[in-house]
């Protein structure tokens, strides 16, 4: 069974969200503004569900 976590924007503890990644579950969290990373892959969107980006 998949879980969805979702933080606070303060929440950057890389380790902790890169295990969520291994267990195959899904996290959600708004990245602060000097967060330094990049997209290793990326799905499609409907832009219509008010959705921006995955």
């Amino acid at each position: 069974m998949k879980h969805v976590y979702i933080m606070d924007r303060g929440y950057v503890d890389f380790l902790f969200l890169y295990r969520f990644s291994i267990a195959a579950d899904f996290f959600i969290t708004r990245a602060k503004s000097n967060t330094q990373i990049h997209r290793v892959y990326s799905q499609p969107v409907d832009k219509e569900m008010s959705l921006i980006c995955d």
